[in-house]
């Protein structure tokens, strides 16, 4: 199973009350053998600021994996997944340990709820955009590097297991690769391995006929809690923010309505 997490923040509004300024969870997971169908929760949750931050840790993890855990096997004749990979967007460095404290485990709590004896190996990988570092070719000025460039050396971490990934094409300007940060790994992977399957998921994007930046999973993560966010602005009644009320329609809840 392929699962994402993002957290999407309300932007600053003139007139609009603190308790009414909601974060957006989406929690995206495959439920089928070749990862192209995907299914989305989303969440409110109340945006708190620590320092200059907003909070990115997902309330009710716990719950949240369990019913995703539910929907996987039963569109897969009750057989639920032996190995779970985590790509989990938005997140700082500072923030790491907090993440794996919170989620991690309330993933480990859901498998253990579910069934006693019910182990999966997790993979947890924090996907980072916002930094400064950029590759060129060597003698070459006015090119990108070619798409599946990786770098995991030199400017790596020494003792983490880390990389950068160039997987897209770049149109204009200076490609900017994604950095990948392999929090936590039950499964054993070997670098060379995770880094093609990340090369492969990112010519998986429904919207697009070319590699794109970043794992598609992690795009769709981000159509859902924006499309949740969107759906909030016309939400007239104030009770159902205040009280975190947001469901999807019953008829759309295992499609991928987020495309």
């Amino acid at each position: 199973m392929l699962l994402v997490a993002d957290v999407t923040h309300a932007t600053r509004q003139k007139g609009v009350s603190e308790d009414l300024k909601k974060s957006v969870a989406a929690v995206v997971a495959s439920i089928s053998c070749d990862l192209m169908r995907y299914v989305a929760i989303v969440r409110q949750q109340d945006q708190i600021r620590e320092g200059k931050s907003t909070r990115e840790d997902i309330d009710g993890m716990e719950g949240i994996f369990s019913d995703l855990l539910k929907t996987f096997a039963k569109n897969n004749n009750d057989r639920l997944p032996t190995k779970v990979i985590v790509y989990r967007d938005g997140v700082s460095e500072g923030q790491f340990n907090r993440i794996l404290d919170i989620e991690l485990s309330a993933m480990q709590r859901a498998c253990s709820n579910l069934r006693p004896d019910y182990e999966p190996g997790i993979t947890f990988i924090v996907v980072q955009k916002r930094h400064h570092i950029r590759f060129n070719p060597v003698g070459s000025r006015a090119k990108n590097v070619l798409p599946g460039t990786v770098v995991d050396t030199q400017i790596t971490h020494h003792r983490e297991f880390d990389f950068y990934l160039c997987s897209q094409d770049g149109i204009q300007g200076t490609s900017k690769p994604a950095h990948y940060h392999v929090l936590y790994d039950d499964n054993d992977w070997q670098s060379d391995d995770l880094q093609q399957f990340t090369y492969y998921l990112c010519h998986a994007y429904m919207r697009c006929c070319r590699s794109v930046s970043y794992p598609a999973p992690t795009y769709y993560s981000h159509l859902a809690a924006f499309r949740a966010r969107n759906w909030l602005k016309f939400v007239e009644n104030e009770t159902i923010i205040r009280d975190n009320r947001f469901t999807i329609h019953p008829g759309q809840q295992d499609q991928m309505f987020f495309l």
